[in-house]
């Protein structure tokens, strides 16, 4: 009999989001224990999103098709403000395709997208309406992919 595991430190949330360009992007290769990694060639035009508070979101829905199962990939979050900075590197994120990992509070690491499927950025700024709203940029990455995210057992950064 298979009994589903309960982990008793199961926290929901992410912490960071690691938008990877395609350039960096080397292979999903194996572990010595059979886990799963992420080699890249480069670090240096990762771009990396802390998740600040309760707007960033990791999510995967299971669609069947006559064609067989596909995907529905959505990591979704918000950049606070809105800078010069903040401004060059969402029209960095607009202009390029992406693989996405994310790490959740419990260190857990999930790589969406693949060497045929990248993850499209699509975003609204806003100012926000009062003055106890947050200013700043709403995003998404989103993909449909044959197959689900994978989840990392160690990861480069």
């Amino acid at each position: 009999m298979k009994t589903i595991e309960y982990p008793l430190d199961n926290t929901g949330g992410l912490s960071y989001i690691y938008a990877i360009p395609e350039s960096a992007y080397k292979q999903t290769g194996y572990t010595s224990s059979g886990g799963r990694k992420l080699e890249l060639y480069a670090t240096g035009g990762v771009i990396c999103i802390p998740c600040l508070y309760s707007r960033f979101d990791f999510s995967e829905e299971r669609q069947e098709s006559d064609s067989g199962d596909l995907y529905e990939i959505i990591v979704s979050g918000f950049i606070y403000g809105i800078t010069g900075d903040n401004s060059e590197t969402v029209e960095k994120l607009r202009n390029g395709a992406w693989l996405v990992m994310t790490k959740d509070i419990d260190g857990m690491c999930l790589l969406a997208g693949s060497n045929n499927v990248r993850m499209i950025f699509e975003y609204q700024t806003s100012t926000g309406k009062g003055r106890a709203a947050l200013k700043g940029t709403a995003f998404e990455f989103k993909c449909t992919d044959q197959y689900p995210a994978i989840i990392l057992a160690e990861h480069p950064f």
